[in-house]
C-alpha cells in the first residue's frame, strides 16, 4: 500500500504552467509530461524513502525525459509536494517555498 500526495497549490500551478508549455511547443507534447510526471508520482508513492534528501527532510525526484524535479517530504502516510521545477532554476527558488 502506498501514501497518499498532496500537491501545495504553488506545486500545481508549477505543473499547470509546464504542462501548457509543453503543448504550446507540440501537440501532446503536455500530456507526455504530464504521463512522465505521474510514473514519478507513482513511485514516489510506492517507496518515497528511494529518492534521496535534497535539504533537511526533503527530498527529490526527477521525472524521466523531462527536466524537472518534485521537491517533496514525506509526513507519515502522505507525501506534500512543495515545487516541480525546472532543473535549470537556481535551488534557492526551491528552498524558499519549503516550510
Amino acid at each position: 500500500m502506498g501514501v497518499s500526495i498532496e500537491f501545495a497549490p504553488e506545486a500545481g500551478r508549477d505543473v499547470t504552467e509546464a504542462a501548457a508549455w509543453y503543448e504550446g511547443r507540440a501537440l501532446g507534447l503536455g500530456d507526455a509530461f504530464l504521463s512522465s510526471l505521474d510514473a514519478t508520482l507513482q513511485n514516489m508513492r510506492r517507496n518515497p524513502k528511494a529518492f534521496p534528501l535534497f535539504y533537511e527532510s526533503y527530498r527529490r525526484a526527477f521525472v524521466r525525459r523531462f527536466p524537472y524535479c518534485v521537491f517533496f517530504e514525506l509526513a507519515g502516510a502522505s507525501i506534500k509536494i512543495y515545487s516541480v521545477a525546472h532543473t535549470s532554476r537556481h535551488p534557492s527558488i526551491v528552498l524558499e517555498r519549503l516550510p
